[in-house]
This record gives C-alpha cells, structure tokens and sequence, in this order.
C-alpha cells in the first residue's frame, strides 16, 4: 500500500467532501472504514504525522457520515452544518430515527471570532434552557434538523462561525 498517495487523496477529499451530499453514506463508511484499518494495523507503518493527518480526516468523514462517536445516544454532542456555520447541540431524546436535540452555550475563548485559525477555541458546555429542534434520519442514514434539513453530525459538537459574514 502507498501511503503517500493515499495522504495526498485525503488532501484532495478535504475539499470536495463538501460537494458530497449526493455520496451515499455508506461509501464514506468504506472509506472510513479503511483508514481505521491503516492506524490500528502495524504492519502499514503509519508514520505520527502520517497518523496525525489521518485522524484529522477520519474526524472529519465521521462527522460528515454522523458516526463521529459511534451509536447515537441522549447526551451525546452533535453539530448542526448551517452552511458554512457550526452549531454545537446535545442530544436529548431518542428513537431509531428520530430525536430531539438542545442547543449548547458557546464561548469564544480569544481576542476576535476571526483568530479562531489562529489559536482561538470554543467553550461548549450543555445548556438546560438551550433552543431544541427535532431531527429524523433521512432515507440515506444521515440525521437532519426537521423543517430546515441541516445537517446532523452524530458524535463532536463543535461551533464555528464563518468570519467573512
């Protein structure tokens, strides 16, 4: 296996992934599936940049799939992809295809919202009065909000607020 071609895939999958609504979720699970295999198999050779890199992706397709902490579960963070925004949500209830999930209370830990590439983080911690929205699985295994249709990303809440807007 060259793992030096398949790092640079991964650089070219960053920036098409999110022309990707139309890949069916299961693919990206193979996908997945496979550089889970790379990191735990020591015979591959994964160097730690190499490792690095590959997690970063691996966080990345999983959060794109909604199996970014395995099975959905009350209490589990989830991000809700408002086009180029981040929203961080918790869930609260549910079913095999439904739930309820509950906005959490950011902070921005920095000088600006825009040094968030330069250092800045997000405080996120669960908040009981927080907005609550609804979400389904969609025909493709993917978690939406109900009514607008974002994106649900099972498993990392994460916030992020795009600068130029």
């Amino acid at each position: 296996m060259n793992l030096g071609s398949t790092i640079k895939e991964l650089q070219v999958a960053d920036r098409i992934l999110l022309a990707m609504e139309t890949v069916p979720v299961a693919k990206l699970e193979s996908i997945a599936d496979g550089f889970e295999i790379m990191l735990r198999d020591p015979a591959i050779g994964v160097t730690n940049g190499e490792r690095e890199r590959i997690e970063r992706d691996l966080a990345f397709l999983y959060k794109w799939i909604g199996r970014g902490g395995g099975a959905p579960r009350v209490g589990m963070g989830v991000t809700v992809s408002l086009y180029s925004d981040r929203q961080a949500w918790v869930i609260i209830s549910l079913t095999a295809k439904t739930g309820v999930i509950q906005r959490c209370r950011v902070k921005f830990l920095g000088e600006t919202i825009r040094t968030e590439s330069q250092g800045g983080k997000w405080e996120i911690e669960p908040d009981t009065n927080g907005e609550r929205k609804n979400i389904y699985r969609d025909k493709s295994g993917a978690w939406r909000t109900s009514g607008d249709r974002y994106r649900v990303s099972v498993g990392i809440a994460d916030e992020y607020r795009d600068p130029s807007f």
